[in-house]
C-alpha cells in the first residue's frame, strides 16, 4: 500500500470524525428537533457519503493486506450499516418507526461486534491499533445491542428521553474507533518505504477531486446547519409553517399555586358571545410536540388544526385548548415519567371560570403520546368528558369499567411500531367486556402516521360535537 493511500485514509478518517462530532454536538443541543432543520437531510447524506468512502478505504486496506476474515467482517458491517442509514432517513423524515428499521437497529450493533471480533482474533491482530480498535468495537457493539433491546421493549425509554440520550452518547463513543484506525494508518504511512508524491492524473487526481468535493460540501452545509441551529436557539418560532398553523391560536401561560408552568394555545369561537356557552376541545399532541416554544404543538395535533379551518370554525364554534408538554414529561399513563395531567385539568377549570364554556361538552382528543393522555384522563376523570378520540394510543384496561358511559372513537394503524396496535385493541376489548360500546377504526395497511386517514373519516367532527355528558 502506498503513502498516497494512507494519506487519503487519514484525511477521510479525520473528516468522518469531524462530521460525526458536529452531528453529535448538534444532537445534544437540539435533540429530536435536529431532524426538523432544513439542511439536516443534506448534512446527513454527506455524512453517509463520507462514511461510505471511509469504509471502502478500510475494505481496500484489508483486501490489500489479505486480512480476509476482517475483510468479510467489514463487508457484512457495511451492508447492514447502509441499510440502517437508508431506513434512518425515512424515520427522520416521517418520525415513523418500521419493522425493518427495528430489525436493522439490532443487526448493526451485532455486525459491529462481529467486526470487532475479527480484528481481535484474526491475522489483523498483529497491528496494535487494529486490535485495540477491535476491542472497542466489540465492547460498543455489545453495549449498544443491549441498549437497543432495552429501548425497544421499554415504553418509558421511548418517552422519557432515554433512547435519544443513548443514541447521542453512542455516537460520541463510536468516534474512538476511527481515531484508533487513523493512528494505525499513520503508523503504516510512516513505515511505508514507498515515498511517492501525488500525481495530477489517474487515481491520484480522482482522489484529490473527491477530497476537495468532500471538504467543500462539508464546509458549506456545516455553515448552513450552524446558522439554522443558531436561528432556532435565538428564535424558537422561526419555522413559518408552524407559525402559520399556530397564529389563529392565542399564546398563553398558566402557573399553578406551586409554581408549575404549562404553556398552551387557545382558539376562541368565531364571534364569541359571552351570553352563550360553547364546547371545549382539549387537543393533546404527540411526543414531537414537546418543548417550550408554545408553537409547534398545534402542528403536532390533529383536531386542533382541523378546527382552525374557517369553515369548521363556523360550523362547529368551540374553544380549542392545545397545551404543550414540557421536554421529557408526558400527559399521564406512562410509568416513571413526570406527568402534567393535573396541570391540564387546572387550566381547564381556569378557562371555565374565564369564559362561557359548557361543562357538559368537554371533548378530548390526542395522537400518539397524546393518545396515551386521552386514555389516561378519561379513565381517571370519567365524569369530566362528554366524548374522546384517542389516536394511536394505549391505556390501562383495568380501568375500563370507568369508560362504559363515555362515547369513544379510537383509531390505530395495524402496522404501527411506534405504539403497537394492541394498545388500542386491549382498551376497546376491555370496555366491551364491561358492557360499553366504543367505536374503533383500525387501518389494516397503515402504521403510525394515520392523520390523513382519520381526517378522511366521514362524520368524525359531526359525531364529536353531537355528544353531551348526561
Amino acid at each position: 500500500m502506498s503513502r498516497n493511500f494512507y494519506s487519503s485514509a487519514i484525511f477521510f478518517a479525520s473528516l468522518y470524525v469531524i462530521i460525526v462530532l458536529i452531528t453529535s454536538v448538534a444532537s445534544f443541543q437540539l435533540g429530536q428537533r435536529l431532524g426538523e432543520l432544513p439542511s439536516f437531510s443534506t448534512w446527513y447524506l454527506i455524512q453517509l457519503a463520507l462514511s461510505f468512502i471511509w469504509l471502502l478505504i478500510l475494505l481496500k486496506y484489508f483486501h490489500g493486506k489479505e486480512y480476509w476474515i476482517t475483510f468479510w467482517g467489514l463487508a457484512i458491517l457495511i451492508a447492514t450499516t447502509f441499510i440502517h442509514f437508508a431506513l434512518s432517513i425515512r424515520v427522520f423524515s416521517t418520525n415513523e418507526i418500521t419493522n425493518s428499521y427495528v430489525i436493522a437497529a439490532h443487526v448493526v450493533p451485532a455486525a459491529n461486534a462481529l467486526f470487532g471480533i475479527s480484528l481481535i482474533f484474526s491475522k489483523s491482530k498483529k497491528r496494535y491499533w487494529l486490535k485495540v480498535g477491535g476491542i472497542f468495537l466489540l465492547f460498543i457493539g455489545l453495549i449498544t445491542l443491549t441498549g437497543t433491546a432495552w429501548v425497544s421493549s421499554s415504553l418509558t425509554a421511548l418517552h422519557d428521553g432515554s433512547a435519544t440520550k443513548m443514541t447521542q452518547w453512542a455516537s460520541i463513543v463510536e468516534i474512538i474507533v476511527p481515531i484508533l484506525l487513523l493512528l494505525n494508518f499513520n503508523k503504516e504511512r510512516l513505515e511505508s518505504k514507498k515515498l511517492e508524491t501525488y500525481s495530477q492524473g489517474g487515481l491520484s487526481s480522482a482522489i484529490s477531486f473527491v477530497v476537495f468535493a468532500a471538504f467543500l460540501s462539508m464546509s458549506f452545509y456545516g455553515y448552513k446547519l450552524n446558522t439554522e441551529i443558531k436561528n432556532l436557539s435565538e428564535n424558537t418560532n422561526y419555522n413559518e409553517y408552524e407559525n402559520k398553523l399556530a397564529r389563529p391560536f392565542e399564546a398563553r401561560t398558566f402557573t399553578n399555586d406551586h409554581g408549575k408552568i404549562l404553556q398552551y394555545r387557545l382558539l376562541k369561537p368565531l364571534n364569541y358571545d359571552s351570553n352563550k356557552t360553547y364546547p371545549l376541545v382539549i387537543s393533546l399532541h404527540g411526543s414531537s410536540g414537546r418543548g417550550n416554544d408554545n408553537v409547534k404543538q398545534v402542528s403536532r395535533t390533529l383536531v386542533a388544526s382541523l378546527l382552525s379551518n374557517g369553515k369548521n370554525q363556523a360550523k362547529y364554534p368551540a374553544f380549542v385548548f392545545v397545551p404543550q408538554c414540557p421536554p421529557y414529561a408526558d400527559w399521564g399513563g406512562i410509568t416513571n415519567i413526570e406527568a402534567v395531567d393535573s396541570l391540564v385539568l387546572d387550566v381547564i377549570f381556569a378557562l371555565e371560570k374565564e369564559f362561557a364554556i359548557d361543562k357538559n361538552r368537554r371533548y378530548i382528543t390526542g395522537i400518539s403520546m397524546g393518545g396515551f393522555g386521552v386514555w389516561h384522563l378519561i379513565s381517571t376523570q370519567p365524569d369530566m368528558f362528554a366524548a374522546a378520540i384517542p389516536i394511536c394510543g394505549a391505556g390501562n384496561p383495568k380501568l375500563a369499567e370507568n369508560l362504559t358511559d363515555i362515547p369513544i372513537w379510537a383509531f390505530h394503524g395495524a402496522k404501527d411500531r411506534n405504539v403497537l396496535v394492541r394498545g388500542s385493541q386491549d382498551m376497546i376489548e376491555a370496555i366491551k367486556n364491561q358492557g360499553g360500546d366504543p367505536n374503533y377504526t383500525e387501518f389494516p395497511d397503515r402504521a403510525h402516521h394515520i392523520s390523513n386517514d382519520v381526517i378522511g373519516t366521514s362524520g368524525l367532527l359531526g359525531w364529536l360535537f353531537a355528544q353531551e355528558r348526561k
